[in-house]
């Protein structure tokens, strides 16, 4: 990461360049820890659908044969 010294004028126009850098690294950081919650919740949402997908076809199940 570039660091500018201070900078007494009306406008630095190094800033926005800095503030962009910094906003992209905190953006790819946000990406890359969602990223990595989806791929920890992945597991438990396919659980989740597996065991409510067979809860589902036992009721039919029992109701037909019922």
């Amino acid at each position: 990461m570039k660091k500018y010294d201070v900078y007494y004028g009306a406008y630095n126009p190094n800033r926005k360049d800095y503030i962009n850098s910094v906003l992209d690294e905190q953006r790819d950081i946000m990406i890359g820890v969602e990223e990595s919650a989806n791929k920890d919740n992945l597991r438990k949402r396919g659980l989740i659908l597996g065991v409510g997908v067979m809860i589902i076809l036992s009721v039919l199940v029992i109701y037909k044969y019922k």
